[in-house]
């Protein structure tokens, strides 16, 4: 987590420098433009400062869930391959001959650059698609949650609460303790109001935030990633 913590912090830094080089060279604010620049600077560092103290604040809150066992048999994967079809009628193959099992415990991070397959080799382990050759079998017991990298609302006049609402009303953490939606809404920086203003008010980063605690409200037991940072706010990323 601090390590985690430690390379937000430093993206933030980045983008940050070139504003905070400049207003160190000490812009006269005489214009209406150069004067909303430096307003706009001291914002964005304000902002940083709180969600550090935010973070702070919640370093001890797990994303995590519990009260469902996996079995023996987790996932196994065997011999896939997919390809899809090129303009000019051949077939490029991102996946060949791709055989793994699952065990209990395993965090697995999937490299590569963009174009090459990643979010394919996911959709076919959580078999939202279907391998051209090869099987995906999944254990009894074992429950996705998958995170898309671009999600979607159906309905964004629904409330934060009546989302996550949807899905279950309690949950059960790590240490047996029972939390309720909005409890755990809380957990995650929505406070108050915001747990009922419409979905179509959040921020990027807000969105996104919310769709995790969704799919954590199903209680799974394989956490499915992609590219989860991207466009993460401050506060999810810590």
């Amino acid at each position: 987590a601090e390590e985690i913590r430690a390379n937000t912090d430093a993206r933030i830094e980045s983008v940050l420098r070139s504003e905070r080089e400049w207003l160190h060279r000490g812009p006269q604010a005489r214009g209406t433009k150069a004067q909303a620049r430096i307003d706009s600077i001291h914002e964005k560092m304000n902002r940083l400062r709180m969600s550090k103290e935010e973070l702070a604040q919640n370093k001890e809150f797990a994303f995590e869930v519990t009260g469902r066992r996996l079995g023996g048999k987790i996932l196994e994967v065997e011999s896939i391959s997919k390809s899809w079809p090129k303009p000019d009628g051949s077939r490029k193959k991102v996946i060949d001959d791709f055989s793994y099992v699952f065990k209990k415990g395993e965090k697995i991070g999937v490299f590569g650059d963009n174009g090459t397959g990643k979010t394919t080799l996911l959709n076919l382990l959580t078999q939202e698609l279907e391998p051209d050759a090869g099987k995906v079998s999944r254990g009894d017991n074992t429950v996705f949650a998958y995170y898309r990298q671009n999600p979607t609302f159906p309905d964004t006049t629904q409330t934060v609460l009546e989302y996550i609402k949807d899905i279950a009303e309690v949950i059960t953490l790590p240490d047996g303790v029972k939390v309720s939606a909005s409890k755990l809404l809380e957990q995650f920086g929505f406070e108050g109001k915001i747990q009922y203003s419409p979905l179509s008010t959040l921020s990027g980063g807000e969105r996104k935030r919310v769709y995790l605690v969704r799919l954590l409200m199903a209680n799974p037991n394989f956490l499915v990633l992609d590219e989860p940072t991207n466009d993460f706010d401050i506060y999810t990323m810590g």
